[in-house]
């Protein structure tokens, strides 16, 4: 199903870009990566074995674990900073591409943290540095994803329990949720204050805002304004998959100078959805939101550890539109969420097991 309707879409957003896009070639390149990357991931996530796909997450989340362990310790030291602002890079290129990683990562430990019996200890201290990490590289979106993300997979995981779904899953621990709300209300209690000031300044991070909201409109208001008025022009076709919002910046696009074939072609378009209608049209649109949609209920049918990573990794898009960049951060958010799509009730491979391993991911 999931690997069928990739393909379909995948085609469709081919199609579209030879039709429609003024820049055939970018679209089209852009296009073909995003699907063949999409279905080379469903399908190789989907075709593993228990020992295989146990070995293939390890790497992947340890992997995030470890940028974020290399991350502390240029924080430690002094370096990693980015060189206009304060913000934590570490490792990586730029701060607003390590905030959200470490929120999947965060994602994951805390819905570790909830379920897993007995508890490593280890994970506690680790999910302490990732939030660390996400307030030192001030990347507000990845704060904003990894709280969202837990509140939508909580509230599903209560729904699931009501309604006696997936039984195999883990079950979150009940005495770790009153341990963990008994900590915050007591931190709010001794230290309210000083957390308010911390929080505002985060939220602000130099700007004016006194909000997320009033934050989210002066980082990407006029984005926003670009995304909808292209909207309203171009209802049903879109301005073409990949395509600069502002026709002013395709001069930026970079090409080969043997055969002009387009090597870089950046563009930024803050809020996914409507980046999606405004690149394809509305139409397209209505057929990837169905798309995703699947994508969700897969993910939800894995228990609250897959879907804690999916719900964090998606909301990531919507201050950086990456789910349709896999040259870039989009890899990160694509490898997860397929990984959360294929992920089977109890985080048990059933249809093809060849070795069975008990256990959660990354036990």
């Amino acid at each position: 199903g999931l690997l069928l309707y990739a393909l379909c879409l995948g085609g469709i957003l081919v199609c579209h870009s030879f039709v429609i896009s003024p820049i055939v070639d970018v679209s089209l390149l852009k296009a073909l990566t995003f699907v063949i990357v999409l279905v080379t991931l469903l399908a190789g996530w989907g075709w593993m074995d228990a020992s295989e796909r146990r070995l293939a997450s390890q790497m992947v989340f340890g992997g995030l674990m470890l940028v974020g362990i290399a991350s502390m310790a240029t924080a430690r030291l002094g370096a990693g900073y980015m060189p206009n602002s304060a913000g934590l890079k570490g490792v990586l290129v730029h701060s607003q591409t390590l905030g959200p990683a470490m929120a999947i990562s965060a994602g994951l430990l805390s819905a570790q943290c909830l379920t897993m019996r007995p508890l490593p200890r280890w994970r506690i201290g680790m999910l302490g540095v990732c939030v660390a990490i996400i307030y030192l590289s001030q990347a507000r979106i990845g704060l904003v994803s990894l709280l969202g993300g837990l509140v939508i997979a909580m509230l599903a995981q209560g729904c699931a329990v009501l309604a006696d779904r997936y039984g195999r899953n883990p079950r979150v621990v009940g005495s770790r949720v009153l341990l963990a709300g008994a900590a915050m209300g007591l931190a709010g209690l001794f230290a309210g204050d000083r957390i308010a000031g911390i929080v505002q300044e985060f939220i602000k991070k130099g700007g004016k805002g006194e909000s997320i909201t009033d934050a989210a409109m002066e980082s990407r208001g006029a984005l926003v304004d670009f995304l909808m008025e292209n909207i309203k022009n171009h209802p049903l076709t879109g301005i073409g998959f990949g395509i600069s919002s502002n026709p002013a910046d395709w001069w930026r696009i970079a090409r080969d100078p043997l055969f002009g074939i387009p090597t870089t072609a950046s563009t930024e378009k803050g809020v996914m959805p409507l980046a999606i209608a405004e690149e394809a049209g509305i139409p397209i649109a209505i057929l990837t939101f169905l798309f995703l949609g699947l994508l969700t209920l897969r993910s939800a049918r894995g228990g609250i550890v897959p879907f804690t990573v999916f719900t964090v990794a998606m909301l990531t898009n919507i201050a950086e539109a990456t789910f349709f960049s896999p040259g870039g951060q989009g890899m990160l958010i694509l490898l997860v969420v397929t990984w959360s799509a294929t992920e089977p009730p109890g985080g048990i491979w059933i249809g093809r097991r060849s070795v069975p391993i008990p256990g959660p991911i990354m036990a």
